[in-house]
């Protein structure tokens, strides 16, 4: 039936046990980028930065491995308000955005040669006055104002705010992470005709607040991950549709989907979905 460990989706409030708003990315949310240039690689951190390596930070780069750390915390990253706001993202907020690796902020450190900017992270939030370097704007690629909720696999830009406009972008091929991206900012919007190396899809990661779990099955002692897709069905809590038992998945693809034979026995108690 079932199986795995636990990747895309997000850390939110729990409302009723397990079960979540899915509509909005909120505000501490943890996230993937998935650059749409390409095949699918996600905004990664690897090895020490060059710019802000006495800061604490690490150099930015795509990957196509999401799990390259085995805990995925490279490729993780949680969405926090620089303005104090709580709640769902909307488009046009300004935002920092921490790698779950280190705990360090998506930063620009000096000049990238092609009219941009080079791209890393830094624990030195306040290291530039007003931290412009490290703050984002988190726009809807197809948006149509300013204030529309950001939902869970809408593409975006991320704008930075320090001096002219430039956009989070890939550009040639990594130095770290063979199969993915460089990655930096560039005023040109429009580098490749339609965008994608500008283009991120955000997709929220999963975190389970231990409230469900797995105690056997092929993939006992592993926390549950909902929302899961299964046969065109959505489940946010243990089911027992096609089981004799209460089960759940414990690993999604990037769509949410139930990933075959990663799934686990329900502990109790639990959130119950009766199918």
């Amino acid at each position: 039936m079932i199986k795995g460990q636990d990747f895309v989706t997000v850390i939110m409030d729990i409302r009723e046990k397990n079960c979540q708003d899915w509509d909005g990315v909120q505000y501490q949310a943890l996230v993937h980028f998935i650059n749409q240039y390409g095949q699918t690689s996600y905004l990664d951190t690897c090895n020490q930065a060059s710019c802000n390596k006495n800061r604490g930070g690490l150099g930015v780069e795509t990957n196509r491995d999401l799990t390259r750390d085995k805990e995925g915390n490279t490729s993780t990253w949680k969405i926090q308000s620089k303005n104090g706001k709580s709640g769902n993202i909307t488009d046009g907020d300004i935002v920092y955005i921490t790698n779950q690796y280190n705990w360090s902020y998506l930063d620009i450190c000096g000049h990238s040669g092609h009219g941009g900017y080079n791209v890393e992270t830094t624990n030195e939030l306040g290291r530039v006055k007003r931290e412009k370097e490290s703050s984002w704007q988190i726009k809807l690629k197809n948006g149509n104002s300013q204030g529309q909720l950001i939902k869970n696999r809408d593409l975006v830009y991320l704008v930075n705010q320090y001096g002219q406009t430039s956009y989070l972008d890939t550009f040639g091929h990594a130095d770290c992470a063979k199969n993915g991206f460089h990655v930096e900012t560039t005023p040109d919007l429009t580098r490749d005709d339609n965008e994608n190396t500008s283009t991120w899809q955000i997709v929220l990661r999963r975190i389970n607040t231990g409230e469900c779990a797995t105690e056997s099955g092929p993939e006992p002692n592993k926390p549950c991950v909902f929302p899961f897709n299964l046969n065109g069905i959505t489940y946010s809590e243990c089911t027992s549709v096609h089981h004799d038992k209460l089960w759940c998945s414990v690993e999604v693809d990037s769509n949410q989907n139930y990933i075959d034979g990663k799934w686990g026995n329900c502990k109790t108690p639990c959130s119950v979905n009766k199918d």
